[in-house]
């Protein structure tokens, strides 16, 4: 039977809020201090609170389970409303917000489309007036376990808003239903909120894993191009290029990792 934790921080008004929605919703019944069980949809289901930031959460790689999901307040230097879901990991020599240099977790592209998708559906079906996007893969925790960051952003109001972490509970449990049966791909280019990354997610042509801007291409060498591969659940077959928003001479490079590896170019 397949397993999937549900983290949030104390530190995290998203985190607690939201898992208050998703124990009295889901009658998740208390087994530890910081910990809640309960079968959703036919999944084994643990919700554990921890006392550090998400970010800094290494201490989930000890953790036997088949998903790992976070939920957690999302910041941003123009703030806006926004419902959105990542991988996690340094793409490069640089580790500011958790985790390790030149790192990543598992990206499992399955359930982030499946979280993406709900996070739309349930966000139009309410009326509520919020972005919803693929982030790029970004900070930590960087461990081998599969991960994804469900978040709300990027201000108290939205972080307080009912209805939006009541969208995030939704977009979490739909990711019980997913399966690891399709094929991924690496998105390379663009913006860190990636519009056409998402709207090929959400009209159900691909399903995304790690997803590398176009500002951090210059950090992706064979082997960190390699890891972004090795580190994503399901077989990797595409190489998707915001074609672009990304410098010639990065795309050309990267292009040339992804045919040696045998990915299918696909240009947006």
């Amino acid at each position: 039977m397949r397993s999937i934790l549900v983290v949030a921080s104390k530190m995290d008004p998203v985190g607690i809020s939201a898992s208050k929605i998703l124990v009295e919703k889901y009658g998740l019944e208390k087994r530890l201090d910081d910990r809640y069980t309960g079968m959703v949809a036919g999944i084994d289901l643990e919700l554990w609170l921890i006392d550090v930031d998400s970010i800094y959460a290494d201490m989930v790689e000890a953790e036997a389970h088949d998903l790992i999901i976070f939920i957690s307040r999302h910041e941003a230097r123009i703030p806006r409303p926004m419902l959105l879901v990542h991988p996690t990991g340094n793409l490069s020599d640089e580790a500011l917000f958790g985790g390790k240099p030149r790192c990543l977790s598992i990206a499992a592209a399955e359930a982030m489309a499946s979280v993406l998708r709900m996070l739309k559906y349930e966000a139009s079906r309410r009326g509520l007036n919020y972005i919803v996007s693929y982030e790029a893969t970004h900070h930590g925790p960087t461990v081998n376990k599969p991960i994804l960051f469900v978040e709300v952003g990027s201000t108290i109001r939205e972080w307080s808003d009912r209805a939006a972490l009541e969208v995030v509970v939704e977009a979490v449990v739909s990711a019980t239903r997913s399966e690891s049966r399709s094929e991924a791909a690496i998105g390379v280019g663009g913006s860190h909120y990636n519009s056409n990354f998402t709207s090929l997610c959400l009209s159900r042509r691909y399903v995304f894993g790690h997803m590398i801007p176009g500002h951090v291409a210059w950090a992706i060498d064979r082997e960190m191009f390699s890891k972004c591969i090795d580190m994503t659940l399901e077989d990797v077959r595409y190489a998707i290029f915001d074609w672009d928003n990304i410098r010639s001479s990065d795309r050309s490079r990267i292009i040339g990792y992804a045919r040696d590896a045998g990915l299918e170019i696909v240009k947006v």
